[in-house]
C-alpha cells in the first residue's frame, strides 16, 4: 500500500483528458490510518467516503478544482458501549441513499451513523458530516465480547442497508436500522461480498408441446435409428 495514499478521479467518458481531473493526498503517519476501502455517494458524485481501521475521511470535489477538500469526523472510545468495543478495526463504509446519512461497520458489530452537523458544537463546520450514534447491530451477551464483526456492506432497491458478518448470516435493514430480513444457519463462512441482479425478474414459461406430436416424433426417430457393430 502507497504511503502516502493518492487518491485520483478520472472522467472516463472524455477522452481528451491525459490524467485525473482531481487528486488529494493522504498522509498517515500510522498504518492503521491507511485507507482501504472507499465508496461514492450514489446520489451526489462530488462526495466519496474512505476508511482505514481507525478512521473515516470524507471527500468532496468541485467542477475545475483539482484537488479534493476532504475531513475525518472525530470518533471516540466514549462513543462506543465499552472500551473493548472502541477497540474494533472499522471495516465497511456506504453512504444511505436519498439521505445526507453514511455508515461505517466495525469488527465489534457496530455500525457508526454520520449524519450532516445540525448544531454546531464546535467540532467541524456546519455543512460536514459528523457522528450522529452508534448502533450495535449485532448483539453480544457482553459488551466485552466476543463480537460478531460485519465484514461487508452495502445497499439494495434504495430501501436497504444489507450486512454481511463473519458468523456466515446476511441481514437486511431499513434506514431506520431495524432488521427486516434475515438469512442464517447458512453453513456459511466469512461474508467478503455480496451483489444483487439489476436485471428485473421474469417469470419462467415453459414451452407448449403438443404430447401427440411429440410421441409420433419419437417413434419416427426409433424408426430410423441404425445400430453399427
Amino acid at each position: 500500500m502507497d504511503t502516502p495514499q493518492t487518491i485520483s478521479l478520472w472522467d472516463w467518458t472524455d477522452e481528451s483528458q491525459q490524467g485525473p481531473i482531481v487528486s488529494a493526498v493522504i498522509k498517515a503517519a500510522d498504518p492503521k490510518f491507511e485507507n482501504f476501502w472507499i465508496k461514492f455517494n450514489p446520489d451526489d458524485p462530488h462526495e466519496l467516503i474512505a476508511n482505514s481501521q481507525e478512521r473515516i475521511v470524507i471527500f468532496n470535489w468541485t467542477e475545475g478544482n483539482s484537488k479534493f477538500d476532504f475531513y475525518s469526523p472525530r470518533i471516540e472510545t466514549r462513543d462506543y458501549a465499552s472500551p473493548e468495543k472502541g477497540a474494533q478495526d472499522m471495516t465497511k463504509s456506504v453512504f444511505i441513499p436519498t439521505t445526507e446519512m453514511a455508515v461505517t461497520a466495525t469488527k465489534g458489530g457496530d455500525i457508526l451513523v454520520w449524519d450532516k452537523s445540525l448544531i454546531l458544537e464546535g467540532v467541524g463546520e456546519a455543512n460536514e458530516k459528523r457522528l450522529i450514534k452508534v448502533v450495535a447491530l449485532n448483539a453480544v451477551k457482553d459488551a466485552k465480547g466476543p463480537f460478531t464483526a460485519i465484514t461487508m456492506l452495502t445497499t439494495v432497491h434504495d430501501q436497504y442497508l444489507v450486512v454481511g458478518n463473519n458468523d456466515g448470516s446476511i441481514r437486511f435493514y431499513d434506514f431506520k436500522f431495524k432488521v427486516v430480513a434475515w438469512f442464517e444457519d447458512m453453513n456459511l463462512h466469512t461474508i467478503k461480498s455480496i451483489s444483487f441482479s439489476k436485471r428485473q425478474r421474469r417469470v419462467a414459461i415453459a414451452p407448449v408441446v403438443d404430447i401427440h406430436d411429440a410421441n409420433a416424433k419419437d417413434k419416427k426417430d426409433e424408426e430410423t435409428t441404425t445400430i453399427t457393430e
